[in-house]
């Protein structure tokens, strides 16, 4: 799909995959990708796998803009359900309507 940048453009992605029947997508991403997915309103639900773990001297953000879950209430997501899972937890988000 077309975009800017050199990175395509995340809702005519998301357009193409439903249109292939495509409705559930597994990202494996950093920062950058996160939020361009909070960004774009792809969104409905999603299921993240977090940990206690710091990453790197002072740990990595997890999204461009602060905090993930600051960052997940202020673009419309609630929890709805975590889990653990091990040392990891799979939380699951879904936006407000």
């Amino acid at each position: 799909v077309d975009g800017r940048n050199n990175r395509p453009d995340l809702r005519k992605s998301m357009e193409a995959l439903t249109s292939r029947g495509i409705v559930n997508l597994l990202v494996e991403g950093g920062a950058r990708l996160i939020e361009a997915f909070i960004a774009a309103e792809v969104l409905d639900r999603f299921h993240l796998v977090t940990t206690d773990s710091v990453v790197g001297r002072g740990g990595i953000p997890a999204t461009m803009l602060g905090g993930l879950d600051g960052r997940l209430r202020g673009a419309g997501f609630v929890e709805v359900d975590r889990r653990s899972m091990g040392a990891d937890k799979l939380r699951t988000f879904e936006r407000e309507l």
